[in-house]
């Protein structure tokens, strides 16, 4: 935020903590000397605070006694500090920057920002107000965007292997609040994340309104990564062509069990998605590091690990979802929360309603159906019948929960068949179908840029594949 020199600026910083209770408050040009920082800070209940005082004091940062802030560095367009916590096992870098509003001036920025970046012991975030613009949408009035203002800003993102962490509200944070067609609106204030923050902190940025200041004050709300879960398994189409696949396999499928063939199924596929997954390690290890390897990657150096960490950064970013629109009107960033929030949509959504009828109703419906063709359908399948339906089944589809795709059963036939055609028979006469058979996976499909409510979102139901040969 800017400004902090009058009673109406201070009422409305003091309102903004009291309502977002945020742990560290930036102030970019106070318009106050910075013998006044200290004061200040104690009307926000702040004791602690840092500024580039030494470089033009136009930054003051503020922020709690619980957390560590050492070694700052400073000019007089940024403040860079580092935070410690309890919880966290690397510091945190954060870089606030006030831009110059001169291009040429704004290049001593963008090189302090790569000299900052060639040594980050963890996740670097990058704040502030940076005088440019990355795109012409972000912009009504003035310059095209063919200045060079922004292509360089854009060049030293990439440079530094920043990522915009995106942010939800007024698409401009900046006017020049004139009138007319002299009015101007830009998205000069963002915030820029390293692909190690990324990775730690789902971070969700909002513009808030503007009243004391032509700038709006943004609220970044960055809560640590839950634990994460086991890793899913997913059936490699590549372990097929190894010698020892098809021995491995037979082995992990031998299971003598005196249940029903549906659990009987259940616990060998199970077996073998253990057996599997050691064998992947010990006969293959990291596979994606070989890719690299056998690809030449680390023969083009430091030009290729830029480019995967900012395209893999970027989609990790755009598949979160940081933050839902409850009902009330109210926003929630609770990932425990939103878990609950989705539950309870889905489970709406996708339960049938209870439909009655008549008992009568029967009798007014033809019976088109033979004898002759009734005890057809109620014929046993045959294991013919199911190779069948595998090999129409798509080898390759997205899988499902148990990861196993079709290409999995189809090279291994010989070993599934029979567990699987008498699971399909004990199906059709009537016998119960686990859940873990029928469990779905829901993928999420945004339906807008900015999707605010579980309703925007498109579900994708992924089966397991062995529902699908049952179906």
């Amino acid at each position: 935020m800017r400004g902090i020199g009058n009673s109406p600026s201070v009422r409305h910083v003091k309102q903004l903590i009291s309502t977002h209770k945020p742990v560290i408050v930036i102030l970019i040009e106070p318009m106050l000397s910075d013998s006044r920082r200290v004061s200040i800070g104690l009307k926000l209940s702040f004791h602690c605070s840092i500024s580039n005082a030494a470089s033009g004091g136009k930054i003051w940062i503020f922020h709690h006694t619980s957390l560590s802030v050492d070694s700052p560095s400073s000019s007089n367009q940024f403040l860079s500090f580092r935070v410690r916590e309890p919880n966290l096992s690397l510091p945190l870098l954060v870089t606030c920057v006030y831009a110059k509003c001169s291009y040429m001036r704004r290049r001593e920025l963008w090189a302090d920002l790569v000299n900052q970046s060639a040594t980050l012991p963890g996740p670097w975030i990058v704040c502030g107000d940076f005088n440019a613009v990355t795109a012409h949408s972000e912009r009504i009035g003035g310059n095209s965007l063919a200045d060079p203002s922004s292509s360089e800003f854009i060049e030293a993102i990439n440079q530094v292997n920043l990522t915009d962490a995106g942010f939800f509200g007024s698409a401009f944070t900046w006017c020049n609040n004139c009138s007319g067609s002299n009015r101007k609106w830009a998205r000069l204030d963002r915030v820029l994340c390293s692909p190690s923050w990324v990775y730690t902190f789902p971070s969700c940025v909002q513009h808030l309104t503007r009243i004391c200041s032509d700038h709006s004050p943004l609220l970044l709300s960055a809560p640590p990564t839950s634990p994460t879960s086991p890793k899913s398994f997913h059936f490699q189409r590549m372990w097929i062509q190894h010698d020892g696949f098809q021995t491995m396999v037979s082995n992990a499928w031998k299971s003598n069990t005196f249940i029903t063939p549906m659990i009987h199924l259940l616990i060998k596929m199970r077996n073998t998605k253990e057996a599997l997954t050691r064998w992947n390690k010990e006969s293959f290890g990291n596979i994606f590091s070989q890719i690299k390897l056998s690809s030449g990657w680390l023969l083009e150096g430091d030009r290729n690990s830029k480019f995967f960490h900012a395209s893999t950064t970027d989609q990790v970013r755009r598949a979160q979802i940081k933050h839902i629109v409850l009902q009330d009107g109210s926003i929630t960033f609770d990932q425990a929360q939103m878990r609950d929030v989705a539950a309870a949509f889905f489970k709406t959504l996708y339960s049938a309603e209870v439909m009655t009828h008549s008992d009568d109703s029967t009798n007014i419906i033809p019976s088109l159906v033979s004898q002759a063709d009734n005890d057809f359908l109620l014929a046993p399948v045959s294991i013919e019948e199911v190779n069948l339906v595998v090999l129409a089944l798509p080898a390759d589809g997205a899988p499902g929960l148990d990861g196993f795709s079709g290409s999995f059963f189809a090279s291994c036939w010989n070993i599934v068949a029979l567990d699987l055609h008498r699971a399909v028979n004990y199906l059709f006469q009537g016998g119960t179908l686990p859940r873990a058979f029928s469990a779905t996976l829901l993928c999420l499909i945004p339906k807008c840029v900015a999707p605010k409510s579980f309703s925007d979102f498109r579900p994708i139901s992924l089966r397991n594949y062995v529902y699908k040969i049952f179906f």
